[in-house]
């Protein structure tokens, strides 16, 4: 789901979410128990899940956790079998965290790679767009995740 702007995804407060679907409303706004079963849906229906995020801090901005919370469900996500399902997560940060001195501060991958494989998503595939705040590596940051897409069997 790509949101504009304006629109944000509310951080969970309230775990009622969790329950079951709501059923349709027509005319009232969206409560985070509806939006979770729109954002659920959507995943669920989706071939393909593309996950652009840059490290903060070492993990996810809390936006994207948001969205996490909302379709992490017991009895929809958590029951799913993902065959076929895919997830490429392009991870963008300004050192370098795929191997060295760095790596186990790393939580932005090894995150999503284990809650999407909670949910059913084994295959996901990490781009990374690292170096970026590296004079010497910020030149080939682009170019080279764009090799890395170029490489894979999608």
């Amino acid at each position: 789901m790509l949101l504009p702007p304006e629109r944000t995804i509310p951080h969970a407060t309230d775990p009622a979410h969790h329950r079951q679907p709501d059923p349709p409303r027509s005319g009232r706004p969206a409560t985070a128990s509806s939006l979770s079963d729109a954002l659920t849906a959507e995943l669920l229906a989706s071939d393909v899940l593309i996950i652009a995020t840059p490290m903060w801090n070492f993990g996810i901005p809390s936006a994207l956790k948001a969205w996490i919370d909302l379709v992490v469900r017991p009895g929809r996500t958590f029951a799913y079998a993902g065959q076929g399902k895919r997830a490429y997560v392009l991870a963008a940060s300004g050192g370098v965290f795929r191997e060295g001195a760095w790596a186990g501060w790393d939580f932005v991958a090894p995150y999503l790679h284990r809650i999407l494989g909670f949910i059913g998503i084994a295959d996901v595939e990490t781009i990374r767009i690292e170096g970026m705040t590296i004079p010497y590596l910020a030149e080939q940051a682009i170019p080279n995740a764009l090799e890395s897409i170029d490489q894979l069997a999608l």
